[in-house]
């Protein structure tokens, strides 16, 4: 009997383990519309920590750099080689 090929097996999900949360100015959030989606992909190291953020679609620059320097200090488990963990953000007015 023939059997369907394996798929690749998924590397498990890496637990955040530190995070930092953007400190926006009211002025940079002004320049997105209130729920304003974007998809981030973060590059993680072996030893946890984030070596590489890309942000789609492309956040007004200022705004873009605020969110980078948050995510580049979050902090996930250390695993045995690097890897990618994908997210979504969503940009709230807190007032």
């Amino acid at each position: 009997a023939a059997s369907a090929p394996a798929e690749p097996a998924e590397p498990p999900s890496r637990r955040l383990v530190a995070m930092v949360e953007p400190q926006i100015p009211q002025r940079l959030l002004d320049d997105v519309a209130q729920g304003t989606e974007v998809n981030v992909e973060l590059g993680l190291r072996p030893d946890g920590s984030v070596g590489d953020v890309r942000i789609t679609p492309t956040l007004p620059p200022r705004l873009r750099r605020v969110v980078e320097d948050a995510l580049t200090q979050w902090r996930y488990e250390p695993a045995p080689q690097a890897s990618v963990h994908r997210l979504q953000l969503v940009f709230n007015d807190a007032r």
